[in-house]
């Protein structure tokens, strides 16, 4: 899927500190730092794109944004804190779909996105890759569900977690190929990817960032990438619609959010710092180089863009009976 409200700013970093109000002190650079909370451990690629996003956000707002790494609870760690967070601006959340998919699935939570937080902006998006470890003997999609469909609950496949985009995801190609295949989780992105190129799990479904560079190695093979167009980090990748199983489209993307009551000026300039971030030519290229297409977006485009992924994700989640 890609994201149809995407808005890359010409503008430079001065251009839209200047629009929003703010200079190089504006803000108070003495005073405490914003926290850019990210629900995951060091490394991958919500890190990556947390990381370059706080520094040029740094620049903007004149004063420090740094990452908090919270990861835990597939999401819910992260979530609990920043619910409880006072709205004063100083208290952001990178968010993915994992973050709906456990809200659609887990029991009893604490807080809920849309009552309890406020959209900032879009800020990055990756397409998910198909790959499998090269003993696999499988070239393309359509060997792989000739395969899978010769051997019924024989071949597994690897995720970070139940619940996750990687799991919902590969199942949904399950049921659009209509394969049976065992589900083995590991402890997060680094060990699966360990799995597949050490063949332990030979089938994978995850962002293209964490991949890439071992398709490229030539430890494991690509075989579809799951975006409605082909990826222009490898061209010669087809769509999974291409390789024969249309409707199995997934893109990992990632948003800012505030806790609810935080001022509309606060997140006007949180969206302006956001947005000089994703326009600025040096943060744009370093997120190419690692396989992130930077993304700004008013609150209310992303807003309205959240909505409907909570009603896609929520239905795949009852369509698999996932229970957290």
């Amino acid at each position: 899927m890609q994201i149809q409200r995407r808005i890359l700013l010409k503008s430079g970093l001065a251009a839209a500190a200047a629009a929003a109000g703010l200079g190089p002190t504006a803000v108070g650079a003495q005073q405490a730092p914003v926290r850019f909370v990210v629900p995951y451990p060091p490394g991958g690629s919500a890190d990556v794109a947390g990381r370059l996003f706080a520094q040029k956000m740094s620049d903007v707002l004149g004063r420090q944004v740094v990452v908090d790494n919270r990861p835990g609870g597939g999401t819910v760690i992260a979530s609990e804190f920043v619910a409880r967070s006072a709205p004063d601006g100083l208290t952001i959340m990178q968010i993915n779909p994992s973050h709906l998919i456990v809200e659609a699935a887990m029991k009893n939570l604490s807080f809920n996105l849309m009552r309890d937080f406020v959209p900032v902006s879009l800020i990055a998006s990756t397409p998910m890759l198909l790959v499998v470890n090269p003993s696999l003997p499988v070239q393309n999609v359509r060997e792989l569900v000739a395969l899978a469909k010769s051997k019924p609950g024989q071949l597994n496949y690897a995720s970070g977690g139940i619940g996750g985009i990687t799991h919902l995801t590969t199942e949904l190609f399950k049921r659009r190929a209509g394969i049976d295949m065992v589900h083995v989780t590991y402890k997060g992105v680094a060990s699966t990817v360990q799995a597949v190129v050490s063949g332990d799990t030979p089938l994978a479904i995850n962002d293209l960032p964490t991949y890439l560079p071992l398709v490229k190695a030539g430890k494991v093979r690509a075989l579809a990438v799951l975006s409605d167009k082909r990826t222009p980090d490898a061209p010669d990748l087809p769509t999974m619609a291409e390789a024969g199983v249309p409707g199995v489209v997934s893109e990992v993307w990632y948003g800012l959010l505030a806790p609810k009551g935080t001022p509309r000026d606060l997140l006007a300039r949180l969206n302006a710092a956001a947005s000089a971030a994703a326009g600025d030519a040096g943060t744009r290229e370093r997120a190419r180089t690692a396989g992130l297409a930077l993304t700004a977006s008013t609150p209310e485009q992303f807003g309205t863009f959240l909505a409907a992924e909570i009603d896609k994700w929520s239905q795949l989640v009852k369509d698999v009976d996932l229970k957290l």
